[in-house]
């Protein structure tokens, strides 16, 4: 009983610490009282298991809650994660790395994407951002659908989110269906898209479908862009994607869907007046408020700059750092092919510290089986220098900024994948255990 009293009491501050704390002392405790009986119990091995938990929880509902997003009770959830491209090519299967280093190109596989998103976790990541092609959407192409929602369902069973969006509309072989310079509704030469209503039917049905799925994010589109994309010059083409954007938003929230909606503008910011001015210029309505805000982050974008006092500048300037509004950095990449590779290094290392300190979400890009400009991994998932720097990110995390939730703990916290809530119940039934542990080690010495 004294033990339980001192969890009652201590349970306040405990509660503070990080749940691998709890656990470890934990696991200290249980040692100890193991080894005041001079009989030694028989000793087990566990096999790491070979396929997903399937009764594990599921992962908790997001919600947006001022500048932040949000667990159910409050506690800051910072995502973190890794772009994942491979959807939007050769019927939607996906390409997948496999355990004996070979690559399984264009097919679905449930084990090898499992597997996928297995690395992925040991890397950190809670978030993937996926990218999909229209026309495997509508016309359901190769059970697209499912296997998407399969791929969802197995990333939730880790404690996953999935941030997924649109990139392309057909799969043509080539890239002239990811739009350039004009808005996806006015690419022509396709059925998919002709106008801006199908636009808002196609989310429609991305709604209806995955709405039961607790962390599935729908970003609308990726990179939309006009033939003028400079926020100030208010352009034609950005006045009809906000357009359109409102009424897919109203058009998710008819299906009774209250997912997260992330909402970007443009390839990304960057010197020249490519900023966050559009999110305020054009003040969307969410009747459930769970509305985030994208951009993406290449260095060409900031004329070269990469020492830490520039690019601290370089985002004040871009509006990261002073929006009212959750911020998702889809893509931050860094180019392995640079002349000056040290310095885009430099960039990347002191981006990813200043999206740390101000605790806003990103994704690295982009994930295996790339190996590439923009790779993170020099073969497998062996990260390169970028996927160490992305990876030592993540388990950075936490933030120096102010923050409107219950939680989410100061620099250096990493207390994302696992909700806070969770660590007081942890630390009674740990406690009772340790009662259990020694009335039991007791009887037995005697016998």
């Amino acid at each position: 009983m004294l033990i339980l009293e001192f969890a009652w009491e201590k349970g306040y501050e405990i509660m503070k610490k990080q749940v691998k704390t709890v656990i470890c002392s934990a696991i200290v405790v249980a040692i100890f009282i193991l080894g005041t009986c001079r009989k030694t119990a028989p000793q087990t091995h566990a096999v790491a298991p070979t396929t997903l938990p399937q009764d594990s929880t599921t992962t908790l509902a997001l919600h947006v809650s001022g500048k932040n997003i949000e667990y159910p009770n409050g506690t800051v959830a910072y995502l973190r994660g890794v772009d994942y491209t491979w959807f939007v090519n050769a019927g939607g299967g996906g390409s997948w790395v496999l355990s004996d280093g070979r690559t399984d190109w264009n097919v679905w596989s449930q084990p090898e994407a499992d597997y996928f998103l297995s690395e992925m976790q040991s890397w950190g990541c809670n978030v993937i951002h996926v990218y999909g092609t229209v026309e495997y959407w509508v016309d359901d192409t190769n059970d697209f659908r499912e296997n998407l929602k399969t791929f969802i369902s197995d990333a939730g069973i880790l404690g996953m989110y999935v941030e997924f969006t649109f990139w392309d509309i057909t799969d043509s072989g080539s890239d002239d269906t990811e739009p350039s310079g004009v808005l996806p509704w006015n690419v022509g030469g396709n059925s998919y898209l002709t106008d801006k209503s199908d636009f808002v039917n196609l989310w429609t049905s991305v709604a209806t479908t995955l709405q039961g799925y607790n962390n599935v994010l729908f970003e609308l589109w990726n990179e939309p862009n006009g033939a003028n994309n400079l926020p100030a010059d208010h352009s034609a083409d950005e006045v009809a994607w906000m357009d359109a954007a409102q009424d897919c938003i109203t058009a998710i929230r008819g299906t009774g869907a209250d997912n997260i909606v992330v909402v970007q503008w443009g390839y990304g910011v960057g010197t020249g007046g490519y900023d966050m001015s559009w999110v305020t210029d054009y003040p969307l309505n969410d009747s459930t408020g769970n509305l985030v805000y994208s951009t993406h982050l290449y260095r060409s974008n900031f004329d070269g700059d990469y020492e830490m006092n520039d690019v601290t500048s370089d985002y004040t300037t871009a509006g990261l750092f002073s929006l009212d509004y959750p911020l998702f950095v889809g893509e931050i990449g860094c180019d392995m092919n640079a002349t000056d590779l040290a310095n885009e290094e430099t960039w990347y290392n002191n981006s990813l510290t200043l999206l740390n300190e101000n605790g806003i979400s990103y994704c690295g890009f982009t994930a295996p089986p790339n190996d590439g400009q923009w790779a993170l991994v020099a073969g497998d998932y062996v990260p390169n220098a970028a996927g160490t720097m992305l990876i030592n990110a993540i388990a950075a995390g936490g933030t120096t900024g102010p923050s409107t939730g219950g939680g989410g703990g100061g620099k250096g916290s990493t207390s994302t994948s696992i909700p806070g809530y969770l660590i007081g119940p942890t630390v009674v039934v740990l406690a009772a255990t340790c009662v259990g542990l020694v009335a039991e080690q007791k009887r037995k010495c005697k016998t």
